[in-house]
């Protein structure tokens, strides 16, 4: 999920993954039960490098066929502590049921899917944490969004550090080319590509100079629900009381410009 270069040429298979460091201080923060967790939408396995030692079990459901072996090679310190090899689903988690007891969801869904991401998770798990843009509180009465929020409120856990979720690469040579599509002008050359891969150092197609920005254009906040106790009145009655209701925010731990993958703000 990317705000950056709307309109600009998208990454293959709409990959973005997770920035490392914005689970990190996730978990640093927040207390999770073990159990088995679910990544729903665990493109490479990002997520699922990093929850591992916080899990009993982990397991992994993604559209994209193409990231099965990346996905199943993020899988396997996580199955080795169990002795046997989990494999990905390769499915639509919005159109998979789950049939097996989870204790955490946690994901960084498509953003035009988020909110039906949310629903379904929050029936699926007693916990579920979602990366998501922080205008997800905002602009959703039309789509229903805003009075489930308001039914459902979430714990908001705020990255004060954009997280930068693609590369954006193109030639900044002032050389002019000689081609029959490009003649007398410069070059044109452009490309974006997940944030962990390595980025070229010269334009490939006229060895000029390049230029990379890493820089998202929106902020971004963890959206926790435990959903156990939202479900029961007298839990999110006591915790209104005691002055902890849900909907409470909190701004997670900034993170050093040299860990954050080449991101800045």
């Amino acid at each position: 999920m990317s705000a950056t270069n709307r309109g600009a040429e998208r990454v293959p298979q709409d990959s973005y993954p997770t920035p490392r460091w914005s689970v990190q201080r996730f978990l640093e923060a927040v207390e999770l039960p073990r159990g088995t967790w679910l990544e729903p939408c665990a493109g490479r396995g990002v997520i699922v490098s990093e929850i591992a030692d916080y899990a009993d079990e982990v397991r992994a459901i993604e559209i994209d066929e193409a990231f099965h072996k990346p996905l199943s090679e993020a899988l396997r310190p996580a199955g080795a502590r169990m002795g046997r090899r989990p494999a990905p689903l390769i499915a639509d988690y919005l159109a998979t049921p789950i049939t097996y007891p989870v204790s955490v969801i946690v994901t960084n869904p498509p953003f035009s899917l988020a909110f039906e991401f949310a629903q379904k998770a929050v029936r699926e798990a007693n916990h579920v944490a979602l990366l998501l843009r922080l205008n997800f509180l905002g602009s959703g009465t039309k789509s229903g969004r805003t009075p489930w929020l308001r039914q459902n409120p979430p714990d908001v856990y705020v990255l004060p550090n954009r997280p930068s979720f693609a590369a954006s690469i193109r030639c900044v040579s002032k050389l002019m080319i000689h081609t029959a599509e490009h003649a007398g002008s410069t070059c044109p050359w452009r490309v974006t590509q997940p944030i962990e891969d390595e980025r070229p150092k010269r334009c490939p197609r006229c060895d000029g100079k390049v230029q990379c920005s890493t820089t998202d254009a929106t902020e971004y906040a963890w959206f926790v629900w435990h959903t156990r106790n939202l479900a029961d009145p007298r839990q999110l009655a006591l915790r209104v009381d005691r002055g902890v209701g849900y909907g409470k925010i909190q701004i997670l731990a900034d993170t050093p410009s040299e860990d954050r993958d080449g991101s800045s703000e």
